[in-house]
């Protein structure tokens, strides 16, 4: 699922009915639309009122204009699993897991370029202010850092394997969810040093992060509960206005 918090929708991708059904908070309305086959991540731009929705059965990314639902369907590489938005430049990422790159799609003519990673890339992520691409892998159990200025790929160990990535950008301060090594691993922005912190349930599957507390919230699958990590305090550099308007 993906929200538009500007228009008030709900995206939902129905992975085998391949459609995403649109959910109007304002009218409480539902309405689907066709995309592409196996649907396996969807995701935002909330300027350009543009939602992209990854296609892992026909290795495509179908985008819709969200203001009037049409859909443009732009060939990627093989098996799209996540998406990543950078806002402040219009481009989106594609993890393509069996093709073992990224696709960058230009956000204003959905032109492609395609990013070699290591293997099998299955989550991706952005921090938009320093704009570098954090990638995930299920083998082996490493992050690479793309430098979106550049393309130059540093990688870094991160435990046995990724089930999840987030960034506070507020913080440059990078979480993965190691579900073997049932730990929360901390990427350092500036540094690419990481430290980690043991979980406390069963098999810590997914993580969020609010950057207003600087909490980072953990669910356990296999015990059923979830874990609230406390980062080290710090102060905000944008007050709370900037960071809606943001």
């Amino acid at each position: 699922m993906a929200m538009n918090l500007v228009t008030n929708k709900l995206y939902v991708a129905d992975f085998d009915a391949n459609r995403v059904t649109v959910i109007d908070g304002n009218q409480n309305t539902l309405k689907d639309i066709a995309v592409g086959t196996n649907l396996s991540a969807v995701a935002v731009n909330w300027v350009t009122n543009r939602i992209y929705v990854a296609n892992s059965g026909n290795s495509t990314v179908s985008v819709i204009n969200g203001n009037n639902d049409s859909v443009t369907n732009v060939r990627v590489g093989q098996n799209p699993t996540a998406l990543a938005v950078d806002v402040y430049r219009n481009s989106v990422y594609v993890a393509n897991t069996q093709g073992n790159d990224l696709t960058e799609i230009n956000g204003q003519n959905n032109s492609t370029q395609s990013i070699t990673v290591g293997s099998y890339p299955a989550h991706v992520a952005v921090n938009q202010t320093t704009n570098k691409i954090y990638v995930a892998f299920q083998i082996p159990g490493n992050i690479d850092v793309v430098d979106g200025e550049t393309g130059a790929t540093t990688t870094i160990p991160a435990g046995s394997f990724e089930n999840e990535i987030v960034v506070d950008e507020w913080r440059n301060k990078i979480y993965v969810a190691d579900p073997t090594g049932n730990q929360l691993v901390v990427i350092d922005g500036p540094t690419n040093t990481t430290t980690t912190a043991p979980g406390t349930g069963s098999y810590l599957w997914r993580i969020a992060v609010n950057p207003l507390t600087n909490e980072i919230y953990a669910a356990n699958l296999m015990s059923g509960d979830a874990t609230i990590y406390a980062g080290a305090p710090a102060k905000l550099p944008v007050t709370l206005l900037e960071f809606i308007q943001h």
